[in-house]
């Protein structure tokens, strides 16, 4: 899964955020996936959270050709945009993250 999340900014709603310009370097990519051969198969061993690998993609062949390759061409892509880009991210560094976003958002 690749999640976009804006870095400075608390969640807000679509008429909140039209409302200011976002560039790529106010944005964090979370990349919660697997994208290496050894996380692939720990995330297929313990699959809890992890419903992708065991259900749709349970071949290491076939997860690396539709997932890995897209997110292979993709992240560097954004990265050139000064994204911040965070691979190997869980759901609990996302919350994390928004925390500490909101946190920096009420200092300024």
């Amino acid at each position: 899964m690749l999640h976009w999340v804006p870095a400075a900014l608390p969640m807000q709603t679509s008429a909140d955020i039209t409302k200011r310009i976002i560039c790529p370097s106010d944005c964090v990519l979370l990349v919660c996936i697997p994208t290496e051969e050894a996380t692939y198969f720990e995330a297929l061993r313990s699959p809890e959270n992890r419903d992708l690998i065991p259900i749709v993609c349970p071949m290491w062949a076939k997860y690396r050709w539709d997932v890995v390759s897209s997110a292979e061409k993709t992240v560097p892509a954004i990265r050139k945009t000064k994204t911040v880009v965070i691979e190997r991210a869980t759901f609990a560094g996302a919350a994390t993250l928004e925390r500490r976003a909101t946190h920096l958002k009420s200092d300024s």
